[in-house]
C-alpha cells in the first residue's frame, strides 16, 4: 500500500470518528476541512472516489465500496457487525465495522435519560437511529430502553402472609420476598409458645413482625393455632384433637389423641385406592403425590389423601398463588423475543412484557390469595413472544 493511501486512510478513519460526536453544522465545516486535506495528500483520486469518501464518513453509506488490500489485485468490501442483531433498543449492544486500516466499534448510547442512539447495520453499511424510550414506558441506561424499577420496592421486598394477618385460629407462613429471591426467602411458620398461647406472624408494611398471643378461654393452641378445647371426655374416652379442625389439605395440621401426634403429611401413592404403594415424603409433585390428611371422627384418629394440583410440601397442598411464585423463582432472569427465548415461561410472564423479572413478582404478591386469578395464569393459552 502506497504512503498516499497509508495517509487518506487515516483521515477517513478521524473524520469517521469526529463524525460520530459532531452535528450537521459542524460536519459541513470538518468536511471542509477534510477537503483541504485529502486534496493535499490524494491528488490522484477519481472523482467516484471522492464521492465515496463523502457517502462513508458523512452519510453512512458505502458507493460500492472497495478497499485495497496489501496483495495486488485483490480487493475486499467492509463487513459490518451487529452485536444485538439490528434495532433491538432493549439491548445495549456494538457494531464493528472492518476497515483495512483496523476496525472501528459504535455503541448504543442514551444522549439523556428517555433518547436512544441505536446503531445497527444494512447490509455493510453502519447507520444510527434515535428512538424514544418514554414511548413504551421506559427509561434509557447504559445504551438500552429499561423499565424503571422502583429501588424502595426491590430493596425492601414484599411481605406475605398466608393467614392474613393476626389470625390465631388458622396457622399461617409469612414470608417476606426481597432482592436476593434466588438466594432464598425469609420463611416464619406461627408456632404454639405454651399450651395456652401462640407466636403469631405477621406483615407490618414489608416487614415480618410477631405477637404472643393468648388463646380465649375454652381454646388450647395445638400446631400454631388456637383451637377448641374439646369437652373432658369420660373415664372411658381418650380426647382427640385436630389443630387445623378437620379436612383441610391447604394447611398443615395434626391430631393428638392420647401420648400419640399424627402430623398431616405429603405421600406418594402409585396406585391411588392401595396404601401399600405409599411413600411419605417431605414433598412431591406429579399425578401420583397427594396429601395425607389425619382428622378426629368420632373422637377417633381417621385419614384421607388428597391428590395435590401443584404439589405438596411440609404436609399440606401447595396453591395455584404458591406454584406462580415457584415458577417465577425458578425461570428469574428468563426473556424472549418473535425469535428466541432464553429461560423464558410463559406462566411465570406475568406482566407479558416478555421479561420475568422483580414486576412478575411484585404483581402476583399484589394478587396473593385471589385464586382463580393465579389459576388463570398458571393455564394462560396466549404466548406474549408471538406474533400475529
Amino acid at each position: 500500500m502506497g504512503q498516499s493511501q497509508i495517509k487518506i486512510n487515516n483521515v477517513v478513519r478521524d473524520c469517521e470518528e469526529m463524525k460520530e460526536k459532531i452535528g450537521m453544522k459542524e460536519k459541513i465545516l470538518i468536511f471542509s476541512i477534510c477537503i483541504i486535506v485529502f486534496s493535499s495528500i490524494a491528488f490522484a483520486f477519481s472523482l467516484d472516489e471522492w464521492i465515496n469518501q463523502w457517502n462513508k464518513v458523512f452519510i453512512g453509506i458505502d458507493s460500492e465500496p472497495v478497499v485495497t488490500t496489501g496483495i495486488t489485485g485483490m480487493a475486499v468490501s467492509p463487513t459490518c457487525i451487529d452485536s444485538d442483531g439490528g434495532k433491538n433498543y432493549d439491548v445495549y449492544g456494538t457494531v464493528t465495522k472492518i476497515y483495512s486500516y483496523g476496525n472501528r466499534t459504535y455503541a448504543d448510547s442514551c444522549t439523556d435519560s428517555k433518547n436512544l442512539n441505536e446503531k445497527y447495520c444494512i447490509g455493510n453499511y453502519l447507520y444510527t437511529a434515535t428512538y424514544d424510550c418514554s414511548k413504551v414506558g421506559k427509561v434509557c441506561k447504559d445504551g438500552a430502553c429499561i423499565k424503571e424499577i422502583n429501588e424502595t420496592i426491590i430493596s425492601r421486598g414484599i411481605c406475605i402472609d398466608s393467614d392474613r394477618g393476626i389470625n390465631i385460629y388458622s396457622k399461617g407462613i409469612t414470608n417476606k420476598i426481597g432482592k436476593n429471591l434466588l438466594k432464598g426467602m425469609t420463611k416464619l411458620t406461627d408456632q404454639c409458645s405454651n399450651r395456652s398461647s401462640v407466636i403469631e406472624y405477621y406483615c407490618n408494611g414489608t416487614e415480618i413482625n410477631s405477637a404472643n398471643v393468648p388463646c380465649p378461654s375454652g381454646y388450647v393452641c395445638r400446631n400454631g393455632a388456637c383451637i377448641i378445647n374439646k369437652t373432658a371426655p369420660t373415664p372411658t374416652q381418650i380426647p382427640c384433637d385436630d389443630s387445623d379442625s378437620g379436612f383441610e389439605p391447604y394447611a398443615k395440621g395434626a391430631v393428638v389423641i392420647g401420648n400419640n401426634t399424627y402430623e398431616d403429611t405429603c405421600v406418594i401413592r402409585t396406585t391411588a385406592t392401595d396404601p401399600s404403594t405409599e411413600l411419605e415424603t417431605s414433598d412431591c409433585e406429579g399425578t401420583t403425590c397427594y396429601n395425607k390428611e389425619f382428622s378426629c371422627l368420632n373422637n377417633n384418629v381417621s385419614s384421607s389423601i388428597y391428590k395435590c394440583g401443584f404439589g405438596c410440601q411440609d404436609g399440606r397442598c401447595i396453591t395455584s398463588c404458591e406454584k406462580l411464585f415457584v415458577i417465577i423463582g425458578t425461570k428469574y432472569g428468563g426473556w424472549c423475543t418473535n425469535e428466541t427465548q432464553t429461560g423464558y415461561d410463559k406462566r411465570a410472564d406475568v406482566t407479558n412484557d416478555r421479561t420475568i423479572d422483580f414486576f412478575d413478582l411484585a404483581t402476583v404478591g399484589r394478587n396473593y390469595g385471589d385464586e382463580p386469578w393465579c389459576l388463570d395464569q398458571l393455564y394462560k393459552q396466549t404466548n406474549p413472544c408471538i406474533t400475529s
